[in-house]
């Protein structure tokens, strides 16, 4: 496709997904939230929406103790949503660091409505762009390091994933986390590509996009934060291989450098599997993942609950997790009708993951840094949502944070199998 056609292509799906997303979220708002009189049906994202609405509110100085009913948003937070808030925090300012249904995400909620008052339709439009400028992101990083039609494949997959969509219909944070995974991968993918001066741009990014994403979802931060950390260490070994090596060898030669190191990684799985266990009694649409003895109730309710598990148990969790990350929820496991509702999305992540497949296989005949470093990233939050999830809802939101590196990853499986099907062999990029 010339360059020109490219451009005027990528242009038009944008156009349409953002027209899509913006029909979805009117339709949405008009059908589940604004009508008092129809059965109520709201995600995660309207408690934040009504928690920034209660921010702007408080930021505006009005007293929300006595609140005119003008400020009472008409729609379903005006049953008891809002008034609960104010019953909580007494006219104060949430604590930023609160993360459910406050963190950062509300508080620029909040900026939003105290900018243009209360307008969760236009708040939608400000989500569904922040998704196309995702897929924006998700293009220009495969473009990068694969090829134009892996660009090409990857930004349609990442605009019309059935949960994309649901997601910024709904003001979830999760479209905003996206964003935020994005911006800080492509930073630190981009460090030393084209000059110093892109170079110390792209840090910048990175670094913005972790301070963000700490005050948004603390979990991500700490996955995302070791990727940082390990790739810029492969490159510093690059850039630097003698002083670095020498360097690690050093660390690694002292005594308790491996006894550290794996009692450091004992804790931090075991934290994990610990909340994984303390989720799988919320209720809900749950999984196991370690033998049954483990999931005691009386004990997990305690706050400084840790349990004692065996490198063997955490060997066989791990896998387990693995399995539950890759092929959950399925349809061997849905128990209710509505848990139908997340066949279409796995349909199309079960053909994600077989082109993935592929698409490593590809890739790891023509291995650089940077592909090295997608591949770390996909391992890294694989393993921790694996460890970590109970709930299949949550799964599902999680998953959701790296699931555009595993479409990259498909793409490339698609050119690999049109390659290998035409007799052409493996394409080397």
């Amino acid at each position: 496709m010339h360059k020109e056609d490219t451009k005027v292509f990528v242009f038009k799906v944008a156009i349409l997904a953002f027209i899509v997303r913006m029909a979805i979220g009117i339709a949405y708002y008009n059908i589940f939230i604004s009508d008092l009189k129809r059965p109520l049906y709201a995600f995660d994202g309207e408690f934040f929406s009504i928690m920034g609405w209660y921010i702007a509110l408080v930021l505006k100085g009005i007293n929300v103790l006595q609140l005119p009913s003008v400020f009472v948003p008409n729609d379903y937070t005006a049953i008891g949503g809002l008034f609960i808030i104010i019953a909580d925090f007494h006219g104060n300012l949430p604590n930023i660091m609160l993360q459910y249904g406050v963190g950062l995400y509300a508080y620029l909620i909040g900026i939003f409505y105290y900018i243009f008052g209360y307008a969760p339709v236009l708040l939608r439009c400000f989500h569904s762009g922040l998704a196309v400028a995702s897929a924006f992101i998700v293009y220009d990083i495969a473009k990068g390091f694969f090829s134009e039609t892996v660009a090409r494949v990857s930004f349609v997959m990442t605009l019309f994933m059935p949960l994309a969509l649901v997601y910024s219909a709904s003001l979830q944070r999760d479209t905003l986390v996206n964003f935020v995974i994005l911006s800080a991968v492509w930073g630190i993918l981009n460090v030393r590509r084209d000059g110093w001066a892109r170079s110390i741009a792209a840090l910048a990014v990175s670094a913005i996009s972790l301070i963000l994403l700490y005050f948004l979802r603390v979990h991500a931060f700490l996955v995302l934060a070791v990727f940082v950390a390990s790739y810029l260490y492969v490159k510093a070994l690059y850039a630097f291989r003698f002083a670095t090596a020498g360097l690690t060898a050093l660390a690694a030669a002292v005594p308790q450098a491996w006894s550290t190191a794996l009692h450091f990684m004992e804790s931090k799985i075991t934290l994990m599997l610990t909340y994984h266990l303390q989720l799988s009694y919320l209720g809900g649409f749950t999984f196991r993942i370690l033998p049954e003895r483990y999931y005691k109730f009386e004990e997990m309710v305690s706050a400084y609950f840790r349990p004692a598990i065996s490198w063997p148990d955490m060997a066989a969790g791990y896998l387990s997790g693995l399995k539950t990350f890759f092929l959950e929820p399925s349809p061997l496991s849905i128990y209710k009708v509505r848990h139908l509702l997340a066949m279409p999305e796995m349909a199309i992540w079960y053909l994600v993951v077989l082109f993935a497949a592929f698409g490593v296989y590809g890739m790891l005949k023509s291995l650089t840094a940077e592909k090295a470093a997608l591949l770390l990233l996909a391992v890294l939050f694989a393993s921790a949502i694996g460890l970590s999830e109970a709930n299949a809802e949550t799964l599902m939101r999680h998953r959701y944070m790296v699931t555009p590196i595993f479409i990259i990853f498909a793409a490339r499986g698609m050119e690999v199998v049109r390659a290998m099907a035409s007799g052409e062999g493996d394409i080397k990029r």
